[in-house]
């Protein structure tokens, strides 16, 4: 089973969205909370700190996770821990692998294309 993380990066009610890139191979043009896969060698924490900072150029303080998923993604078996975050320092700048960014509410949220955990969170949040 591969794992992956998620950050829940919150400014009032609203969280921070990405839209994956056309040219993304697994979740094209849906929007995503920000975080990947975890690599060999990797802890939890520190590859979710890695990912937001490629994909957002943010630093994060990780609190808790708030939420687990497991689905079946592009032929492999997933686990997705979606984390709570404490503290965001940073100017945000996108990765390659996301085309925009919209701060949304969760009533925005349902009106979009989303990747699959997000879609998970949102009905069980």
């Amino acid at each position: 089973m591969t794992i992956a993380q998620k950050a829940l990066i919150k400014n009032g009610e609203k969280y921070l969205m990405l839209l994956r890139s056309p040219n993304e191979p697994v979740g094209t043009l849906l929007w995503d909370f920000p975080g990947g896969r975890m690599e060999e060698g990797e802890d939890l924490l520190e590859s979710l700190k890695r990912e937001v900072k490629e994909e957002t150029n943010f630093d994060i303080e990780p609190r808790k996770v708030v939420f687990e998923c497991e689905m079946n993604i592009a032929e492999h078996d997933m686990k997705f821990f979606m984390y709570d975050i404490e503290k965001v320092t940073g100017d945000l700048r996108l990765s390659h692998e996301h085309s925009e960014y919209r701060w949304m509410t969760i009533d925005e949220m349902r009106k979009e294309k989303l990747f699959p955990c997000v879609q998970e969170y949102i009905n069980h949040g």
